[in-house]
């Protein structure tokens, strides 16, 4: 299944521009393996929010990427009943009977959060699965204008992460997610100091 149209990432275009520091990552690392948990665990993150496609798997796969297989592990160990996937595809209306989330818990074991429309939103249906506060949520994945505003509009800890291949990856997700870290993400860091 690939994606959609997203609404909430266009209109957030608007809000970024008056305030580019919303695509401003707290953390960029290359992968989850870069994840510091004693760090998050100090900062009083009690939860991670996840990205899946070239985050934690390759584009559209039901496998964890072996690049992260070991991160993951620790992830899930470290924060047993408090990791979550929250995707712009599983879990949303685009999601026929949350066929693909169904799939992707049985062959992940990761639960999806299902929502109602795309990050930047969905903030509301992820604090209720987690019931904890937005200060102890950590939103981790490949791209700025979805997971880092999404996580920097509602008052998480964002980390953004490079892509684990190109392989079946959505050719205009490749070309947004190429604007965003070569010329956005520099853009970012020399106005927001």
């Amino acid at each position: 299944m690939g994606q959609s149209w997203n609404g909430p990432a266009v209109r957030s275009i608007f809000t970024v521009l008056t305030k580019p520091s919303l695509l401003s990552p707290a953390l960029s690392i290359r992968d989850l393996s870069n994840i510091n948990v004693a760090h998050l665990k100090r900062l009083g993150i009690k939860g991670l929010v996840l990205d899946k496609d070239n985050t934690i798997t390759a584009p559209y796969a039901l496998h964890i990427h072996p690049q992260v297989e070991d991160a993951m592990s620790k992830l899930m160990s470290e924060f047993p009943d408090s990791i979550a996937i929250l995707s712009n595809s599983a879990g949303t209306p685009d999601d026929t009977n949350f066929q693909e989330a169904i799939a992707i818990e049985a062959q992940l074991g990761i639960p999806v959060i299902k929502h109602q429309s795309k990050k930047p939103a969905g903030h509301e249906e992820t604090l209720a699965f987690f019931q904890l506060e937005p200060c102890e949520l950590a939103v981790v994945g490949d791209r700025l204008l979805t997971d880092v505003v999404f996580g920097n509009l509602h008052g998480m800890y964002t980390i953004h992460t490079q892509i684990l291949t190109t392989k079946n990856d959505n050719k205009v997700a490749q070309l947004v997610r190429s604007i965003e870290n070569n010329i956005v993400l520099p853009w970012v860091k020399r106005v927001v100091k």
